[in-house]
């Protein structure tokens, strides 16, 4: 794996991103807490740098509100029309009950690692 290094006016403090060397997947690491996270801008630009494969890995993220959830769709939709894949993988509990509830978890593509 390697971090993308160039500098992101879309990134934001404690936030993760990880690509496997030629490879066309990222893994996306938000900080604790996604309150402050609006991944809209980060993902346009990983599509527009070749990434047909994204991935949220939610396993340290503590809360989760609505503007985010809002952002997660748009994103989905964006990665979708790219002919790209998104999902989301290792939500804690709290925060799969919140995307089982709004069927966010089917859309999405949530899973464990």
């Amino acid at each position: 794996m390697s971090t993308i290094t160039e500098p992101l006016n879309v990134v934001h403090t404690g936030l993760s991103i990880e690509t496997s060397a030629g490879a066309d997947a990222a893994t996306i690491r938000p900080p604790s807490d996604m309150r402050l996270f609006r991944p809209k801008k980060l993902v346009a630009y990983l599509l527009a740098k070749g990434i047909r494969a994204i991935i949220f890995d939610f396993k340290n993220l503590s809360s989760i509100n609505s503007v985010t959830l809002g952002e997660m769709v748009t994103c989905h939709l964006t990665v979708q029309c790219a002919g790209a894949h998104m999902k989301v993988i290792n939500p804690p509990p709290a925060i799969r009950r919140v995307l089982s509830f709004t069927n966010l978890s089917e859309i999405l593509g949530t899973e464990e690692d």
